[in-house]
């Protein structure tokens, strides 16, 4: 399996509503390692087309094997809103946000990787969003972050996000994934 297979995959596990691990089952260090690997596999796509796939056939296979009555579309939109709770630090789906919360906490307690952070996790589910859109979207290329890009001039300007903004000065990267990816929503 291609990291981007991979990727699509991962992506089928990381909707805690539809066809990933559910929230309150004392997993939710699980839905974190998906973020956490979500993030890292990200940061290596190469071909928007195999995640496509790739998320298509998990996502129909568990929605199946769930006999749950959903599309695509509903787990992207459960992908999207599960980074968004994140990325609202608890403003957005309170309930969501802590078992979330728990599940950072745990990660780091049982991981390689014990500095995996909230603000960690929050850029992970800036690409997460950012991935949703371009596959909602049938996008095949995306921007990817450089520290080079100036973002001055870039705000996010519809109300419904606009407190977002305030993740330019804490995270440019976070920023720049979640701006494309709500440019994206709003084409």
């Amino acid at each position: 399996q291609t990291l981007d297979a991979l990727l699509g995959d991962k992506l089928t596990a990381f909707a805690p509503n539809t066809t990933g691990i559910p929230y309150g089952t004392g997993k939710e260090a699980e839905i974190i390692k998906q973020l956490f690997d979500l993030g890292v596999l990200f940061d290596n796509l190469a071909d928007l087309d195999e995640v496509r796939n790739s998320f298509a056939q998990n996502c129909m296979f568990e929605l199946g094997y769930r006999k749950l009555a959903l599309s695509e579309a509903d787990v992207l939109n459960d992908c999207f809103d599960t980074a968004i709770t994140l990325i609202y630090r608890g403003v957005y789906k309170r309930e969501q946000f802590s078992y979330l919360m728990t599940g950072i906490k745990a990660f780091k307690a049982f991981s390689f990787n014990s500095s995996y952070s909230l603000e960690e996790a929050i850029r992970s589910s800036a690409k997460v969003a950012y991935l949703v859109q371009l596959l909602k979207a049938g996008k095949r290329s995306h921007e990817k972050f450089r520290e080079t890009i100036d973002l001055r001039d870039v705000n996010i300007i519809n109300p419904s996000w606009s407190k977002l903004n305030k993740l330019k000065k804490t995270d440019p990267e976070a920023f720049f994934y979640l701006f494309n990816a709500l440019k994206l929503i709003e084409q």
